[in-house]
């Protein structure tokens, strides 16, 4: 059996179970899955990750909500300057690909786009097939709602950190985009 090494922004994705499908038919065809993906307690499409090879990965969540604060605004914050997410999901990959030799790599994200820089890095430094899967683009968000947390106070500041993200969102991912091998919406 062939291993796929899927990173996506969420598993099983409550708003979107694509990912959450195709792993759980992949090992009919021969493709053994194996995920890594952001950590967010859900209670809908649970039943997909059961069974699975899933690594969650908690870079937000916590019972304290003032440290679940701090975490986000830090991870916000690291993650703007310097690609913080995919930093710590590029570490988790490569410990996984000695574990398990994969033969292909799958990014499957929303607008973020950490998962699909670091499946295109990997992809290119092992050479083997990298396939991105985009979903919910920056474009179908005419408002600015996939920027999912306001800061309070000022609006303008608001549009100008949204203004900030969606850039780089878009800078990424069209730079991203001509590297892979296949691309499904």
């Amino acid at each position: 059996m062939k291993n796929v090494l899927i990173l996506c922004d969420a598993f099983p994705p409550a708003f979107n179970p694509r990912m959450g499908y195709l792993c759980k038919y992949l090992p009919e065809f021969g493709w053994n899955p194996i995920i890594i993906t952001e950590y967010s307690p859900q209670l809908i499409f649970t039943d997909l990750a059961v069974g699975k090879n899933v690594r969650y990965i908690n870079f937000y969540w916590s019972k304290n909500k003032f440290y679940r604060a701090l975490k986000y605004t830090f991870v916000f914050f690291a993650d703007l300057l310097f690609n913080y997410k995919a930093i710590i999901v590029k570490k988790e990959a490569l410990k996984t690909i000695k574990k398990y030799p994969v033969d292909l790599i799958l990014s499957s994200s929303s607008c973020r786009t950490y998962s699909a820089l670091v499946a295109q890095k990997i992809a290119k430094k092992q050479a083997i097939p990298f396939v991105m899967d985009l979903r919910d683009i920056v474009e179908q968000f005419p408002s600015n709602e996939h920027i999912s947390k306001t800061f309070t106070g000022s609006s303008l500041l608001n549009r100008f950190i949204a203004a900030i993200i969606t850039r780089k969102y878009l800078r990424q991912r069209n730079k991203i985009i001509g590297k892979a091998a296949t691309v499904t919406t």
